[in-house]
């Protein structure tokens, strides 16, 4: 079963699931580019940046690959089964929130915890990093809240959803927020 789509850039598209690998697709031609193995468990969710794709599992790991070849960059340890991610837009930086309920932000060139991330202990349905990499949404409940990515905590919480939220995305100009 497929549990995670993507774009990889306008020509092709990412697919990944129970197989515990990420295809890669050619839009044209409906043609396999690649394939790509690492994950021990079901491929959970993906983000793609400009030069690299994020993965992550029920295995636990947060997966980082060389976009344009497919080859490993990096593994980290998340601690428990991965259900979403982000990657900033300056490929810095990487969030993960998994069973534990912990969100934690990971310095992508490393795979150092740089912080776990406080009031997102509940049901965290999306992130996503602000274009301009300062800021980190996430759907949380029926909240959105907005924490600052370098130093510093909550800047915004966003509690006008009656229903859960389930989706967050930052326009282009790093200001304004779409969230359902």
């Amino acid at each position: 079963a497929v549990r995670a789509v993507d774009f990889a850039d306008t020509a092709t598209v990412l697919s990944a699931g129970a197989d515990k690998k990420i295809h890669h697709w050619n839009l044209a031609d409906g043609k396999l580019v690649r394939s790509i193995e690492g994950h021990t468990g079901e491929v959970t969710v993906l983000a793609v940046s400009t030069t690299t794709v994020a993965s992550a599992s029920a295995d636990g790991t947060v997966r980082l690959w060389n976009k344009s070849n497919g080859q490993a960059v990096r593994t980290i340890q998340h601690g428990s089964p991965v259900r979403h991610i982000a990657i900033s837009v300056d490929n810095t930086k990487v969030a993960s929130w998994g069973d534990n309920k912990e969100l934690r932000l990971w310095q992508a060139a490393d795979g150092t915890l740089l912080k776990t991330v406080d009031g997102a202990a509940s049901d965290l349905t999306s992130l996503s990093f602000s274009p301009n990499n300062q800021q980190l949404a996430a759907t949380v409940g029926n909240d959105v809240r907005v924490w600052q990515v370098n130093g510093g905590g909550e800047l915004q919480f966003f509690p006008e959803h009656k229903q859960p939220t389930k989706a967050v995305s930052y326009q282009p100009d790093s200001k304004t927020l779409i969230s359902v």
